[in-house]
């Protein structure tokens, strides 16, 4: 099968910044990691649809909602976060990634008590507790987890403490959203877990008034900081981390070869996982719309004001 080429350039972001108010110079992510990106996944499909119809299939999305979910593109995820992954590991990262996104679109404008019955049902079906339960997000989380019957039982604990942690921040998430508190920069970061995402998805939560759910927002309402100093602060944070991340990669011990190649795995998979994020978000229109070609080209993205945030 033949790759499918993605538009993403991660070395073109040198463009000259126009003096406008709403103009954000953007941070090239992929340059900071020195293996670089692997590229989509060979196995990718742009025509396949198996997964997104599967998470369809349960009745759980519709309207506004099912069209944002369809927009984000999972299998797109999926092939550029995993590109060494084989057509089954795919299938089964891209379903992963459709539960996420389905997760979010369903709580996005829940209320905190509604959120954590959502959090109830699912944290009830990762552990096997969900009884009789027929709801969509039960069904669906309980029919992935027999996908992963051959995964060890560790790996299937992990997996099930990772996904507890994402859907009670989640919670938290709504809390804040309804108490309309800003959490601040180090706070945010607990919440959504260092996701660089920000800098790129900060219009569609800022435009539609929902920006404090944002990390560069956060920034400019808790640091009185402008637009491109909060991305310009954010792009800093990135750097940083990436260079403690070569740091502590070079400075790791030996261990014997079977735990060296294991940790040089998951080592490989935090980069690529880094590196498949940020292509994927400039490829999908979730966040820029119909934007992401230009911004992919010019690392320049246009800011609509439509809402006071803090400092602008």
């Amino acid at each position: 099968m033949v790759a499918e080429k993605l538009t993403y350039r991660p070395h073109a972001l040198q463009a000259t910044v126009p003096a406008s108010r709403y103009v954000i110079r953007d941070t090239d992510i992929v340059s900071l990691i020195p293996s670089g990106w692997l590229g989509c996944n060979l196995h990718y499909c742009r025509s396949n649809k198996k997964s997104t119809d599967w998470m369809l299939s349960y009745g759980g999305l519709r309207g506004d909602k099912c069209s944002v979910f369809i927009k984000s593109n999972a299998k797109l995820l999926g092939a550029c976060a995993y590109p060494y992954a084989d057509p089954n590991s795919l299938r089964i990262a891209t379903d992963f990634m459709n539960i996420l996104f389905a997760l979010d679109k369903i709580t996005d404008d829940q209320n905190t008590v509604d959120t954590r019955a959502t959090r109830d049902a699912f944290t009830n079906a990762l552990s096997g507790k969900s009884g009789d339960d027929t709801s969509p997000k039960t069904t669906f989380t309980k029919n992935f987890l027999e996908r992963l019957g051959h995964a060890s039982e560790k790996l299937c604990a992990r997996f099930a403490l990772h996904c507890i942690e994402f859907i009670d921040a989640t919670v938290r998430e709504a809390g804040l959203r309804a108490s309309g508190k800003s959490p601040s920069y180090d706070e945010y970061v607990k919440i959504r877990c260092e996701n660089a995402g920000d800098i790129y998805s900060f219009e569609m939560g800022y435009t539609s008034g929902n920006g404090f759910s944002n990390a560069i927002s956060s920034l400019m309402h808790n640091n009185g900081l402008s637009h491109q100093q909060a991305v310009d602060h954010a792009g800093d944070i990135c750097k940083q981390r990436c260079a403690d991340m070569v740091t502590y990669k070079n400075d790791l011990r030996s261990f014997d070869m079977e735990v060296n190649d294991m940790i040089r795995k998951y080592l490989m998979a935090m980069e690529e996982w880094v590196c498949g994020y940020n292509a994927w978000q400039l490829e999908t229109v979730r966040f820029l719309g119909n934007k992401s070609k230009e911004v992919n080209s010019t690392g320049i993205t246009k800011i609509i004001q439509r809402k006071t945030l803090g400092t602008a």
